[in-house]
């Protein structure tokens, strides 16, 4: 390694760290690591995250981030259309993102990762109309049948504005008591009524003879189905639910991601577009109950009058003896060849279409209602009914009672963890090391908006459920670590100079998250002149920051945190050497005022001064007070935009003393050094903050574009940061540089480094 003269390094630290890296009192202050942010991800946004505070970079900028998502876990409530009952959730595969979900309308919606939407997008061809459209997707050939679908594509897309003015022009034409206060009753019961000719007419003859009527009604249905008025229409919202009819019972996905409807009236499959199966792909007529994916694609259906498996693009019934076997299935599970089917007389167990055994209430059931079958990876058998849960674990049924409970889903989060969706809560039950178990009950009284709950899924490591309520999202908090470098000052060649980092963040249940960091600042070997004039022993100089972080939710949209940090300094060994500790905190807040903007507040390097030798004087560690905010004025399912900005405000203060300048404690400084300067305007209190300012573009969570602003009047700082970070599933790595404006060119092409696991 180059080694540097004691004098020209300590000159060199005393320059950056008057000039460079931090605001004016900075010069009084020691222990430069204790303000030196690591993490190019936030470096390459102008150093601003206070208000972001989503990822482990927290642990520098505040550590309240710990205790929200996605670092900690957490509940998540969404109201699709409203507070309504959800019935039935799928999603789980591995490779798709979207959840889909079902409500007691029979309305679909799908989770995109941002947004719950409840219809595809059509793109208009100029060949388009809306009954080319209608026929597309809803599959219908009934022409009255299709005319409804047309007329349900303009109804879910508001264009009923210029068909509402034709109406009423026709209207008031031929009849002049139909007056502004008609016409408005009129189109307020129009979506309620069968809007065919015959249910048009039958509203207008309470107001008018028979064969006005009939004539006015052919003409308003002419208009309601009229199959021009695309015209400057680019895209046409088509609900999910255009194919359906009947009551819709559930719904899944398959491995391909695929969604499949079950419903009393038919079995329906959308990709995009919907195919409703028939006899000719060997379905029967039949209510369709419950459906399961599979490996591979398949799905297996639970109808009224048995079960079938669609395996490799045949559907096959499975077949057998029993009388049961051409019932009522309510579910039907398959692993390794063996098929297990829940009826309400109890399990049926299959191989090669021969029954193998029947299980029920006599023989290892808690009750013969089987309402759910899952199987997890050690190919343990679940089964689920009324009054709780039965276990075979291989060689014995074990039987798990919840009075007064049905157990209406089955979820496997990992091997010995599962989740039972009842009407009396979420039951959350964990198998530890030694086979016993431990249970936790989630409700309306604790984390959930209804303890009814219909539907669970294991989705991206999360557990959704479908309650009266809504729908509720457990988010698991991520594990994260992370290493960090940089090479200082690159414009005065000092290439022994470096900044590098690890940490790591780790959620500990919904108690919060934990998160431990080492922060290093490396200065090079100094050589040190003996009294003679000679060179000296030479001896490294470096700093190193460690510590602890905890952040815990405080309420739902709210979290605090806290670090403790050692620090240890030292210019050169045994002789100029300190080591001490110091003390952050900050709070955060999501959703203020409006989603999507979140307000932070952290204070920074709390603790006492140090003193490098006993005859040195003592100098304050630099305390910083930092506000910041962010917000996502951009946020799709593809991709979003994240704009942020923070002001920071070193505060250290010194006093007279019997003829030396001593540093005050932090909290006194606060009031000294900021409100009783008599010396400094407003002006001059201004120019002391720090601005940071940055943003992110992010792309399909694979690329993020990121450019940063940061000004220091005081310090002479003036630089512009750009930035990029890739991840591909589990790992992500990020690179900055800096690009010095005006004469303050020291740090100019200065690059950073970092590579990120999570999971």
């Amino acid at each position: 390694m180059k080694k540097l003269p004691l004098l020209f390094c300590i000159a060199t630290i005393m320059f950056v760290s008057t000039s460079v890296f931090c605001a004016p009192q900075i010069g009084q202050s020691s222990v430069l690591t204790l303000q030196f942010p690591w993490g190019a991800r936030s470096l390459s946004m102008g150093e601003t995250f206070t208000g972001i505070a989503n990822d482990e970079q927290a642990l520098f900028y505040n550590p309240a981030g710990l205790g929200l998502s996605p670092l900690s876990k957490t509940w998540i409530h969404y109201f699709p259309g409203g507070e309504q009952k959800f019935i039935a959730l799928a999603g789980g595969m591995k490779y798709q993102k979207d959840v889909w979900a079902l409500n007691s309308s029979n309305e679909i919606y799908r989770f995109n990762g941002v947004d719950w939407v409840n219809y595809s997008i059509h793109t208009v061809d100029t060949s388009d109309n809306f009954t080319s459209i209608a026929e597309k997707y809803s599959l219908f050939e009934n022409s009255e049948k299709l005319a409804e679908a047309v007329l349900g594509i303009k109804k879910f897309n508001d264009l009923y504005q210029k068909d509402r003015k034709k109406i009423a022009k026709i209207l008031s034409a031929e009849i002049s008591q139909y007056h502004a206060d008609s016409l408005a009753e009129f189109f307020a019961y129009l979506p309620h009524i069968e809007q065919s000719r015959s249910g048009v007419k039958s509203y207008l003859l309470e107001t008018m003879e028979n064969d006005v009527a009939d004539k006015l009604a052919n003409e308003i249905v002419n208009i309601l189905n009229n199959i021009s008025g695309l015209s400057g229409i680019y895209d046409i919202k088509i609900p999910y639910t255009i194919a359906l009819n009947g009551k819709i019972n559930d719904i899944s996905v398959d491995a391909t991601g695929r969604l499949w409807v079950a419903g009393d009236e038919g079995l329906w499959r959308f990709d995009n577009e919907w195919k409703k199966f028939t006899n000719f792909d060997g379905v029967p007529e039949a209510k369709f109950n419950s459906l399961t994916s599979l490996f591979g694609g398949d799905i297996a259906v639970a109808t009224s009058v048995g079960a079938y498996l669609f395996e490799n693009g045949i559907f096959a019934k499975v077949a057998g003896e029993n009388e049961l076997f051409n019932g009522e299935i309510s579910y039907v599970n398959k692993i390794d060849g063996n098929i297990y089917l829940g009826t309400k007389q109890g399990l049926l167990a299959v191989s090669n279409n021969n029954l193998e055994s029947f299980v029920d209430s006599t023989r290892g059931l808690v009750s013969n209602v089987v309402r759910v079958v899952a199987i997890d990876e050690r190919k343990r058998i679940w089964v689920g009914g009324d009054e709780g849960v039965s276990l075979f674990t291989g060689v014995e049924w074990k039987k798990f009672r919840f009075k007064n409970s049905k157990v209406l889903d089955i979820t496997i989060e990992r091997d010995n963890l599962v989740w039972f969706a009842t009407d009396n809560g979420a039951v959350e039950y964990f198998e530890s090391k030694d086979g016993s178990p431990e249970w936790k009950v989630h409700h309306e009284k604790n984390n959930l908006n209804s303890s009814i709950i219909n539907s669970s899924v294991f989705h991206r490591n999360d557990i959704w459920l479908a309650t009266d309520g809504g729908i509720s999202r457990f988010q698991h908090g991520e594990v994260r670590a992370t290493m960090f470098f940089e090479n200082l000052l690159p414009s005065l060649h000092l290439d022994d100079m470096f900044h590098a980092a690890v940490a790591g963040v780790f959620p500990v249940g919904e108690w919060g998250t934990f998160g431990v960091f080492f922060n290093q600042l490396y200065y090079g070997e100094i050589d040190s002149w003996n009294v003679d004039g000679t060179i000296g022993e030479a001896s490294s100089a470096f700093e190193i920051v460690s510590g602890i972080s905890y952040g815990m939710r405080l309420r739902k949209d709210f979290a605090a945190g806290i670090s403790l940090k050692h620090f240890y300094s030292r210019l050169k060994e045994g002789e100029s050497e300190a080591q001490s500790f110091a003390v952050d905190a900050g709070i955060l807040k999501t959703n203020f005022l409006t989603n999507d903007f979140t307000l932070g507040f952290s204070l920074l390097n709390m603790g006492p001064p140090v003193q490098y030798a006993q005859d040195d004087a003592k100098m304050a560690i630099p305390f910083l007070m930092r506000v910041g905010a962010s917000y996502k004025p951009i946020k799709r399912a593809t991709h979003y935009l994240l704009l942020a900005f923070d002001l920071e405000r070193e505060v250290v203060y010194y006093e007279e003393k019997n003829n030396e300048r001593v540093p005050v404690a932090f909290f006194k400084a606060i009031y000294k050094d900021l409100f009783d300067d008599e010396n400094e305007s407003a002006r001059d209190e201004m120019q002391k903050i720090t601005l940071h300012t940055g943003l992110e573009f992010n792309y399909l969570d694979f690329m993020t574009p990121r450019f940063g602003w940061m000004y220091d009047k005081a310090g002479s700082r003036n630089e512009v940061n750009v930035g990029i970070g890739l991840s591909i599933n589990v790992v992500s790595a990020d690179f900055g540089m800096i690009f010095a404006l005006g004469d303050n060119t020291v740090r100019q092409s200065q690059m950073r480094f970092s590579i990120t696991y999570s999971r």
